[in-house]
């Protein structure tokens, strides 16, 4: 005995020496649902779809260092370029708060924030890849400690450190965009703003694999992806005369111009002349090629696409992939809707939207930003102004009708833009109902800086519960008894019944023993409900056999218990006669179950 008893002391003394972590309630933290994430230069804040705040991250948090801005002026604003969600785990912030920049990670479901990791130097465009659980970011140029132009971080593992892509620019940086999604699979595509090729490379491998130039460009920069029909599409940039009468552009920019080569518009001719190139010629008489389209599948271009003014565009994808807009260098004026077709064929123009912005200038970008709203029934574009405090709303299934909605009555633009007044810093939330003319303003945030705003919500988490639903939906129709209990020997019908449950619990554990925990929990549950389901047939089987003990006025052994209705079944032909209820009845909501 004094062994045994040696033992357990030893056990004891050796758990009480082991001190307990906090973070096991980790999982009891509230979380904060579906939100709106708000990054700005005070920091996150995570508001609700009414406009109440839930969560605020201080800058002096997220970014606590000094740097120097564009302009050479200290400052210790937070400085987000770009924020993407993974829709299961984390969001993604591109932060330029220090050097070397990074991208900072917050908690989908509490807001928390994570932490960061170093990246390349100017992180400008984040892409998650859901097949690979990747975040993917685009830099403006190497730097130091990452030797490449593209990044890639795992939402499994924030702390892996993995090769970066190099596209082996030299000279100056190498800024542009890039494009990756699952039906591309292991490759993705990046554009830069020097370089007259779109530059397909290896996720894997990491390296370019190869460059498909483009005809007459100088470049291109921004670009989008349609899943459709699995097409990049793309924004030149050309080089075009600058800072003489009669140029193509009045103003050469930075310093006085070059000799350069323009190709495209008026003034295009095989000998040198003074101009500028790729950005300031944006919007110009030279900005003729507007967007290409380019084919994955086939990897050629297959068309080029401009706007009403002919002077280009940038272009986004919408998220079914079947339109494309073109945000146009017009002022203000309009916004054109390419229809995507078939992989190989050309786009086509869908509708020219007249939005009409007052305040723009002509040759300028007038639209900042816009938005689809794609739920089943409504299919609508949003349309905002960085020069007009309205919004345009359009009906694409209703012949692109639109409406415009006065967001304020400043005579100042409220959005970010050349006409931003600093002291109105106001966010609006706007409804939308089943109809364009149901859209309203409901309410306007007062003192919130202009930022990146994110609609986050954990959609994986989504999906497992509509698939759980789904599955109780589906076993309780295959499993819910569709018989009617007879008296019988009460050994024969309990043989019955164990052998009927044992066969649904062998269907259940012939689920894929490889499933995940979130599969094995939803199995477990299921085999739950199917347990109650047969307790209460045994329940009311047993009752039976009870009362069939007791002295009845007619013999029930040719009468059968409905179990959904607990009334008598009638033979065919005669007439329901109710039975008394006895004194230990129970009940089952609105039924009386005997």
């Amino acid at each position: 005995m004094k062994f045994p008893v040696a033992l357990l002391a030893s056990f004891l003394g050796a758990s009480s020496a082991i001190t307990h972590n906090a973070d096991i309630y980790y999982h009891e933290k509230q979380e904060i649902g579906p939100a709106m994430w708000i990054f700005n230069p005070d920091g996150l804040t995570i508001m609700s779809p009414a406009g109440e705040t839930i969560l605020v991250q201080e800058k002096s948090k997220v970014c606590p260092n000094l740097r120097t801005n564009y302009q050479g002026v200290e400052t210790d604003d937070c400085s987000f370029f770009d924020v993407q969600s993974d829709g299961h785990r984390y969001v993604w912030a591109a932060n330029h708060d220090d050097s070397p920049h990074k991208i900072d990670v917050f908690d989908i479901n509490t807001g928390e924030y994570a932490g960061y990791a170093p990246t390349c130097s100017t992180p400008l465009d984040l892409n998650y890849h859901p097949l690979r659980q990747e975040m993917w970011v685009r830099c403006a140029s190497k730097s130091e400690d990452s030797n490449g132009e593209v990044d890639v971080f795992s939402t499994n593992s924030l702390s892996s450190n993995h090769e970066l892509v190099n596209f082996n620019a030299t000279g100056s940086r190498a800024y542009g965009r890039m494009e990756t999604h699952s039906t591309m699979g292991n490759v993705g595509y990046a554009t830069t703003y020097n370089s007259p090729y779109l530059t397909k490379f290896d996720l894997s491998g990491k390296d370019v694999m190869t460059e498909f130039e483009i005809e007459k460009a100088h470049a291109s920069y921004d670009s989008t992806f349609s899943h459709a029909n699995r097409h990049v599409f793309a924004a030149v940039r050309v080089c075009c005369t600058c800072g003489f009468e009669g140029a193509d552009v009045e103003s050469c920019g930075r310093g006085s111009g070059s000799p350069v080569l323009v190709t495209t518009g008026p003034s295009a001719s095989n000998e040198m002349q003074n101009g500028t190139c790729s950005s300031g010629c944006k919007g110009s008489a030279a900005d003729t090629i507007g967007v290409v389209e380019f084919d994955t599948v086939k990897e050629v271009f297959v068309g080029n696409h401009n706007s009403v003014a002919g002077n280009g565009g940038v272009p986004k994808s919408a998220p079914d992939g079947k339109t494309i807009a073109l945000l146009p260098f017009d002022g203000g004026a309009t916004l054109r809707v390419l229809k995507t077709g078939q992989n190989g064929a050309e786009s086509s123009v869908a509708a020219d939207i007249p939005v009409d912005f007052q305040g723009g200038t002509p040759g300028k970008q007038a639209i900042s930003d816009l938005a689809w709203v794609q739920d089943g029934s409504r299919n609508f574009i949003v349309v905002a102004s960085n020069v007009d405090n309205s919004l345009v709303v359009a009906d694409m299934d209703d012949g692109y009708r639109m409406v415009k909605i006065p967001l304020s009555n400043n005579e100042e633009a409220t959005a970010a833009g050349n006409r931003l007044d600093q002291s109105l810093e106001e966010v609006y939330i706007v409804e939308i109902g089943d109809s364009i003319d149901d859209t309203k303003v409901v309410k306007t945030l007062q003192g919130v800086p202009d930022g990146k705003i994110l609609y986050v919500k954990n959609y994986e988490r989504e999906a497992q519960v509509q698939d759980m639903l789904s599955l109780l939906a589906e076993q309780q129709q295959e499993q819910q008894p569709q018989v009617t209990v007879t008296a019988a020997p009460a050994e024969t019908s309990a043989v019955e019944l164990r052998q009927e449950f044992s066969a649904a619990m062998d269907d259940l554990q012939g689920l894929n023993e490889d499933s995940n925990t979130e599969t094995l929990a939803i199995a477990g549950l299921a085999v739950g409900c199917v347990a109650l389901t047969w307790a209460v047939v045994a329940t009311v089987y047993f009752t039976m056999m009870k009362e069939d003990s007791k002295p009845s006025p007619a013999p029930l052994a040719s009468q059968s218990l409905d179990v959904e209705t607990a009334k008598p079944a009638v033979a065919n032909g005669a007439k329901e006669q109710a039975l008394p209820v006895e004194s230990d009845a129970v009940t089952l909501g609105s039924k009386q179950v005997a």
